[in-house]
């Protein structure tokens, strides 16, 4: 549904998803619920130099035209509005995916690759593809030979200094610690989820040169079927205790992504059935949803793989973060 508040007349548009037009011809339709979203709306345009005044601060968001209505559900709402039932928050928290962990998968480009096997890892860690420090691909299925996604959750605001105090103050108080994750994933690409086995926590004491960066995987459990998300199925991922603190003393860099009060992180990978080799017939799903035989890097190797995008929501702040993901296979070496 869009909604276009021009002068005074208010223009609702409102369509059906398949799911909705499913049930009406069902005879069963009825809503019962509702959400709001902002999608559409680019919060940096936000101008407290306008030099009409406050008034006008927000006067490009509000002359933002509005999308049409949208019928698919996979894209209906991205970004949600919340009801808070607290008054006085000052800080939201928000998820980043960290790269400067050791074991942390670095992206490539705009995405991140994910190998079915260990054939197609070892030709991507290559100097003529993704490189030799093999930190741009993720192994699929393994536990512990691979790098991992990485996220953490936390207050992003220099202005409130990476601290015990502040964590507990704006995060811990504010029940906002994410002690899981929910991912969502495609159910046709991937058969599962691994998660830290919570044996540890991410820990760096403000006047320490010591690092602890949990990397000890077991698997995330059964799943359930995404109601947001069609061919989506939601994992719940462990997040374990991130007490990275800004470090006081020399000798120490800043590892963490976010730049105030940290409450917690996580580590994942994912399971996948397109485990054949090189050797074996392209699966249908890599024709069907992605592209098969592409010589992405023009090294004269070819590759099946598809696009996909993987959804991690903090299960106590609601923070979301979207993770452009490509799940590749060797097909026919050089």
């Amino acid at each position: 549904m869009a909604i276009l508040d021009n002068s005074n007349d208010i223009i609702m548009d409102a369509v059906l998803t398949e799911v909705g037009r499913r049930r009406m011809a069902d005879g069963n339709f009825s809503i019962t619920k509702f959400a709001l979203g902002d999608d559409e709306i680019n919060y940096s345009q936000y101008n407290r130099s306008h030099p009409s005044g406050s008034a006008y601060y927000d006067l490009e968001i509000l002359q933002t035209p509005v999308l049409e209505a949208v019928t698919a559900q996979n894209s209906a709402i991205n970004y949600g509005l919340l009801s808070m039932t607290k008054t006085n928050l000052l800080y939201m928290p928000s998820i980043k995916v960290n790269q400067n962990f050791d074991k942390a998968l670095q992206i490539s480009g705009t995405i991140f690759y994910v190998a079915t096997n260990s054939e197609t890892r070892e030709k991507l860690r290559t100097a003529s593809l993704l490189g030799v420090d093999s930190k741009k691909v993720m192994l699929s299925n393994s536990a512990t030979d691979t790098q991992l996604l990485y996220i953490e959750s936390g207050i992003d605001d220099a202005t409130l200094t990476a601290d015990s105090t502040n964590r507990a103050n704006y995060i811990v108080s504010n029940d906002m610690m994410d002690s899981t994750f929910v991912v969502q994933v495609d159910n046709r690409l991937f058969s599962g989820v691994w998660q830290l086995n919570g044996v540890s926590t991410f820990s760096a004491p403000a006047s320490s040169t010591t690092i602890t960066v949990p990397d000890g995987l077991e698997s995330a459990g059964s799943s359930n079927s995404a109601t947001n998300l069609s061919s989506y199925s939601n994992y719940s991922a462990r997040g374990v205790a991130n007490l990275l603190y800004t470090p006081t003393t020399s000798g120490r860099s800043e590892k963490s992504v976010l730049a105030g009060p940290r409450g917690s992180a996580a580590a994942i990978n994912f399971s996948t059935t397109y485990t054949g080799g090189s050797g074996t017939a392209t699966p249908s799903i890599f024709t069907q949803y992605g592209k098969a035989a592409q010589d992405l890097f023009a090294s004269g190797d070819t590759f099946d793989y598809i696009d996909t995008t993987v959804y991690i929501t903090g299960a106590r702040s609601t923070a979301a973060a979207q993770i452009p993901v490509r799940l590749i296979r060797l097909n026919t070496p050089a």
